[in-house]
């Protein structure tokens, strides 16, 4: 029986689609992407493309970020077009400036932004100031923002970020097409491009007042000790139907009033326009953690490398967190490490044995700024220990009373500090008075077992020696009754 033999043509017309097409990676992909999907599994979205494998880059999503309210695409996010925008005049964005553009230019259903303030976190380095500077000039050449405003608390910083704005516009024909004009006057500096104006000024409480603003930048919000700075810039934008305040920094101690005010408010959601997006390492993580810090420094792998960030490790543990971690800390400069003293804590211990014997100290600083509140468990006494407690070790070592374990002065409890006037010891009993005199040793008198001729020698005339001599005595040896000298006298 003769075989059947078929055509390449006609086997190709057969043959039943797969549904499967090629990837539509950007760079060019000749892989099949898998059924109803568009890439491949190499380059689906999260993944790190083959060529870059075998490194470790920092996380493209946050470890704390405002969800969406619905998907994100072109026509419901403007972060496609910043990242457009950033190719054509070629400075692209990062992955995670991209992400964090995409979810932080998020539009309602009116076409209005969601959020009215954006605070972006993460550990220095890392290109915050990059991705702000791209937004910044997108919205004056597309979103045609008319006034925009830059202030950090020194305002050589929010000059730095004027200036390279200026550059990036000139280094572009496209950009340098619509450039206007500049003003280098101190404390009013500013320039014009595409219709727009961007100006600077210090974070205080003059910057912005007086006028309305489409977007203001403040630049280490973390610096900022009170409310006066955010109150005078960030009320410039309430007249902007899509006006934005955009804050970046990294992590703060407690003194950064607003960020930590804004964290909270961000965490709680009770603000529904103010967004956050916190790359940050977990709290307790060890300080050469890779993974915690691929979380803090999305960055990682593309312009800063894990051997720069490791050689910050010996900086105080304080400083790595906040700075690396981006970890919020509890100061920055303390005479003791908050974390090795939270992990020298016992759980289970109590304070009860140690209540009857606490001295507390609270001192306020002069401008009221800062206090402190010191608490210490005062020593027990031990008479074999020179320095501590009520009596010298030579009285202890020559004084039968004292030598004693029973002696009341040596209970557990007793109040430690200057010598008394009366040793209890040799005042307790007649034999132990004996006792000390017959050792040679000399005493001091109770103030509160004086003889009668004490009391009237008292309001005499005495000279020096005699006043002198009321205050101390020798034990006599012929009388089991202490008697004071000046009374015999």
């Amino acid at each position: 029986m003769a075989s059947l033999v078929t055509s390449p043509a006609a086997s190709r017309r057969s043959a039943k689609p797969t549904g499967r097409k090629r990837c539509t990676w950007p760079d060019g992909c000749r892989k099949l992407a898998p059924r109803g999907r568009k890439r491949c599994d190499d380059h689906k979205p999260g993944t790190v493309p083959p060529a870059l494998r075998g490194k470790l880059y920092g996380c493209t999503e946050p470890r704390i970020w405002t969800r969406p309210l619905r998907p994100l695409t072109r026509e419901t996010t403007h972060g496609y077009a910043v990242a457009d925008f950033a190719e054509l005049i070629g400075e692209p964005l990062l992955p995670w400036e991209r992400w964090v553009a995409i979810h932080g230019l998020e539009l309602l259903p009116d076409g209005h932004y969601r959020f009215r303030i954006v605070l972006v976190m993460a550990a220095r380095q890392n290109g915050k100031s990059h991705l702000k500077r791209i937004i910044t000039l997108w919205r004056m050449y597309v979103a045609g923002s008319r006034r925009l405003l830059g202030v950090a608390q020194d305002v050589a910083l929010a000059r730095d970020q004027w200036n390279m704005c200026q550059e990036t516009i000139h280094d572009c024909p496209d950009l340098e097409a619509e450039w206007g004009k500049v003003r280098n006057v101190n404390g009013d500096e500013m320039f014009w491009a595409a219709g727009g104006r961007y100006a600077i000024k210090a974070f205080n409480r003059r910057a912005g007042r007086g006028g309305s603003n489409d977007e203001v930048t403040v630049d280490e919000l973390r610096e900022a000790q009170d409310w006066k700075g955010w109150a005078a810039v960030s009320k410039t934008t309430m007249a902007r139907p899509d006006g934005q305040v955009w804050a970046m920094s990294n992590a703060g101690d407690d003194n950064s009033l607003v960020l930590n005010q804004l964290q909270a408010a961000a965490a709680a959601g009770t603000d529904e326009t103010l967004a956050i997006f916190e790359y940050s390492a977990p709290d307790g993580c060890e300080l050469d953690d890779p993974r915690a810090i691929a979380q803090a420094n999305p960055g990682l792998g593309y312009i800063i490398t894990m051997r720069a960030i490791l050689s910050a490790l010996s900086d105080p543990p304080a400083i790595y967190r906040t700075e690396v971690l981006c970890q919020r800390v509890d100061a920055l400069e303390g005479a003791v490490d908050a974390t090795a003293w939270k992990a020298g804590g016992d759980p289970l211990g109590t304070m009860d044995e140690h209540r009857r014997r606490l001295a507390a100290c609270f001192d306020i600083s002069p401008d009221g700024k800062h206090c402190t509140l010191t608490v210490a468990v005062t020593a027990r006494y031990a008479p074999n220990r020179p320095g501590r407690g009520h009596l010298p070790r030579k009285h202890a070592l020559n004084c039968p009373s004292c030598s004693a374990s029973s002696s009341p002065w040596r209970s557990a409890g007793s109040r430690p500090g200057p010598p008394p006037r009366s040793r209890p010891c040799c005042a307790a009993s007649p034999a132990s008075t004996t006792g000390a005199a017959a050792s040679g040793s000399q005493v001091s008198w109770p103030t509160t077992a004086r003889s009668p001729a004490s009391r009237s020698a008292k309001h005499a005339r005495a000279s020096p020696t005699s006043s002198r001599a009321t205050r101390s005595c020798t034990a006599p040896s012929r009388s089991s009754t202490p008697t004071s000298t000046a009374a015999a006298s």
